[in-house]
């Protein structure tokens, strides 16, 4: 609902600006230059909020935007508090620039409040001049989630001019996008701490597996020897050898997690040698053939995205050296000018994948689910080819 009115908002924009009959005058060409401007603004309000994924920074660049493009003397965005039913500012997340002497705070927020009362549900603008100062003060609602409105974009000018109604159109299709981005945004940190506890409950359930089972073991053999070392010393000297062998496959272990954790490696190494480093710890001779490439002109990406991309291998790697039976895995990278794309084939078993996720589910198994978890956090799409007998091929399409 929300998303064809803006579009719609978009385009009679659009339409309204350029002119039906594309006139030739100058004022065609000042109706250009607007909607280029208003379409940068537009871009640079999405990348802050999609790309980069920093609240603040989104907030601060449709504030900055909307006050390039009107001119206007200050431009605030100001949240709001949900008080017993009754939205109110929160003063505490307040977004400002401005000359700080201009139209203070103190000022403003009564303003600003009388204008949003009984409008905050309404996509429209308010907009009204100040008896006292002559100021103009024109304030939006931003909706970031569905009939809920959570901040209000504002826009003051002085005595000397107002505000067309172009810029408060402008105004109007920015806080829309806001909204669509601080949603975006939103959506994307709780991804990222269902990621975080994804991952806890992953090495809790391997270090349980694992470690705990090693350890556990050593234990055991360690009271045997205790028991033994003055009624059989040569079977006290044997406990003590299998306990060290354990102890020093559970360290390793560790290590491994902890790598997984902090890829120190990655950093160090850089993306493919990495992977090419990941494959040789977990062959252990599965593989008679294994390679990384590289497609495309290679090229430094967000480290968020490097780390992804990393972690995505390792799972897919050592599920396919631990379960497919395969001997044959190739991990090629492809750069594009605007995305990075990650295949990983082997030549196993194969599985069905509808299945494998109904069992991850319900046994609360979680490597495909975090590999998914990985890449939707990102932005990214994942892809998994396989049958029975067919071979693994996994695809991670990332935007970057």
């Amino acid at each position: 609902m929300r998303s064809s009115a803006l579009w719609r908002r978009f385009g009679d924009f659009a339409g309204a600006k350029t002119g039906a009959g594309g006139s030739n005058g100058s004022g065609s060409i000042a109706s250009s230059v607007a909607f280029t401007e208003l379409f940068d603004a537009l871009r640079s309000v999405t990348h802050a909020g999609g790309v980069e994924n920093d609240l603040g920074r989104l907030l601060t660049t449709a504030v900055e935007q909307v006050k390039y493009i009107t001119a206007a003397d200050k431009v605030v965005f100001c949240a709001l508090d949900d008080e017993f039913g009754r939205s109110r500012l929160d003063l505490t997340t307040v977004v400002a620039r401005g000359a700080r002497g201009e139209h203070p705070e103190e000022w403003w927020t009564q303003r600003v409040q009388e204008l949003a009362v009984g409008r905050l549900e309404d996509d429209g603008a308010n907009v009204a001049v100040d008896r006292e100062t002559g100021s103009t003060i024109a304030v939006v609602t931003v909706h970031a989630e569905e009939d809920a409105p959570s901040g209000l974009l504002a826009a003051i000018t002085g005595r000397r001019r107002g505000l067309s109604d172009n810029e408060i159109d402008f105004m109007s299709i920015v806080a829309s996008f806001l909204g669509f981005a601080i949603e975006n945004a939103t959506l994307m940190e709780r991804s990222r701490y269902s990621l975080l506890a994804t991952e806890r409950e992953r090495i809790a359930r391997e270090m349980h597996d694992g470690v705990a089972q090693s350890l556990f073991g050593a234990s055991l053999g360690l009271e045997v020897c205790r028991k033994s070392l003055r009624r059989d010393p040569s079977v006290a000297t044997q406990r003590l050898e299998d306990a060290q062998e354990v102890l020093s496959g559970a360290l390793g272990e560790l290590r491994r997690h902890i790598y997984a954790l902090r890829p120190e490696r990655l950093g160090r190494m850089g993306l493919c040698a990495a992977i090419e480093a990941h494959i040789a710890d977990v062959d252990d001779g599965h593989f008679s053939d294994s390679r990384v490439l590289v497609e495309g002109r290679e090229r430094l990406i967000p480290s968020s995205v490097e780390a992804c991309l990393y972690r995505v291998a390792r799972e897919a790697v050592t599920n396919s050296a631990r379960h497919s039976g395969c001997d044959s895995l190739e991990v090629a990278l492809s750069y594009g000018d605007a995305s990075v794309c990650m295949h990983v084939r082997d030549n196993g078993s194969g599985f069905d994948v509808g299945e494998a996720l109904a069992r991850s589910e319900r046994d609360g198994g979680i490597g495909l689910r975090s590999v998914q978890a990985r890449v939707h956090a990102e932005g990214g799409r994942l892809e998994i080819r396989t049958g029975d007998g067919c071979g693994t091929e996994l695809v991670a399409l990332i935007p970057c």
